[in-house]
């Protein structure tokens, strides 16, 4: 796993497309709180297809990648299932949260890239973390998603206003993950920042 390219990577996609980076993740926070999370299957297998167009073929993200998602309405809308089941685990204990969350983590990448159904992707997703390291992939989603969202909230309480920084990671973090998917699942990986086209 080579974290320096992945956290170039995301950079790179946000310098080169901050209006889809920003302004496309606040559109999918949005959405998705308006939607009680219940599309949270489409609405971000849009954004992340945007991404993927990006960082593996170098094209420009459009808004309409955004939709993209509601096209395969049905089929993404079974992702809700693997946040209700990590939500669960969760409130068992955080440590069981926080295994699932790390097997489960391209669910959604998989799903959108290969349609698979859910549970197949499920397999596939854990399958890998397993095979490529479940110690490297779990930190690096601590250290991703985890701590950054942690520190955000905590801050926020004593400075509503550092909310908004969310707004910021969440592009960084989206752009992070799918650099390391198509790291781990392509025949080669994502291209280092330098070669990506401008």
């Amino acid at each position: 796993m080579n974290i320096d390219a992945h956290l170039n990577n995301a950079c790179r996609f946000i310098r080169q497309e901050p209006l889809y980076a920003i302004i496309g993740g606040l559109l999918v926070m949005i959405m998705n709180v308006a939607t009680l999370g219940i599309l949270c299957g489409p609405i971000l297998a849009g954004y992340f297809i945007g991404i993927v167009k990006f960082m593996k073929d170098g094209k420009k993200p459009l808004f309409s990648d955004l939709f993209e998602g509601f096209q395969r309405l049905g089929y993404l809308f079974s992702y809700i299932i693997v946040g209700l089941l990590t939500l669960l685990a969760f409130l068992l204990l955080i440590v069981p949260g926080l295994i699932v969350m790390t097997w489960w983590v391209y669910v959604l990448l998989i799903m959108i890239q290969t349609n698979m159904p859910l549970s197949s992707a499920m397999a596939e997703s854990r399958k890998k973390v397993q095979d490529k390291g479940f110690l490297m992939h779990f930190v690096f989603l601590i250290g991703l998603a985890v701590l950054p969202t942690l520190i955000i909230n905590a801050v926020s309480v004593f400075l509503p206003p550092l909310k908004l920084l969310q707004v910021l990671v969440m592009p960084f973090q989206s752009a992070c993950l799918v650099s390391l998917y198509l790291e781990q699942f392509s025949v080669s990986r994502p291209p280092p920042v330098d070669q990506i086209p401008d």
